[in-house]
């Protein structure tokens, strides 16, 4: 990847992209979203409980994941430039610093000869977008949903081998108890029985 500044030239625009049809970017933006998810960061005390009974995973939005996304579109699909196939946050990086948006927004105002081009290639990019993050919510809202949520719990609780996991699980939580509070019974009958000899001698030698 070359460090030199990325400069959108009138060449550039000339063989640019201004529109992609509808059909081709709501592929895409179904394609895309399926990347831009991600399983929701879980806690310790999520952890416990998945080793008791393992409950659906909640997910939330790869923003890191949309913005690169976005950006490799823009470039290969619009402005006609070859990015490595795995684009990166590097790139996009190199890409961003350069202000693309920026560039072609003042194509608008400096540059009478491609203004409508510029106008109308950015106006179809922002749909794109729209499309995208629709899809990118849809997802995740059909993967959060309560209901489907609740009734995949069902499923895994109906499972032979989950309540046979479950059952165990309990005995085994039950026998921890039962130890625990066999062991707590008998520090507390040794304490009890110190107090009581202790109490016993100082009867006793109070009397003598």
């Amino acid at each position: 990847m070359s460090n030199k500044p990325f400069k959108i030239t009138e060449e550039i625009i000339i063989k640019s992209n201004d529109y992609i049809p509808l059909a081709d970017k709501i592929a895409m933006a179904k394609i895309i979203a399926e990347e831009c998810i991600k399983p929701v960061e879980i806690g310790v005390q999520k952890i416990q409980s998945d080793e008791f009974l393992t409950l659906p995973q909640l997910w939330e939005e790869n923003i890191l994941l949309k913005q690169i996304y976005l950006m490799k579109f823009l470039l290969e699909n619009y402005l006609n430039i070859n990015v490595s196939e795995n684009f990166n946050s590097q790139e996009y990086d190199k890409y961003a610093k350069d202000h693309v948006i920026n560039q072609l927004e003042r194509f608008k105002y400096e540059n009478t000869e491609y203004r409508n081009k510029v106008y109308d290639l950015l106006t179809d990019f922002k749909e794109f977008k729209k499309y995208l993050e629709i899809e990118i919510y849809n997802l995740k809202s059909n993967k959060n949903n309560g209901l489907e949520r609740f009734f995949a719990g069902i499923t895994i609780l109906s499972n032979p081998e989950n309540i046979k996991k479950m059952v165990n699980e309990l005995g085994a939580l039950s026998e921890q108890i039962q130890h625990k509070q066999k062991k707590t019974k008998i520090e507390t009958a040794k304490k009890q029985n110190q107090v009581s000899n202790t109490q016993t001698k100082e009867f006793v030698n109070n009397k003598d």
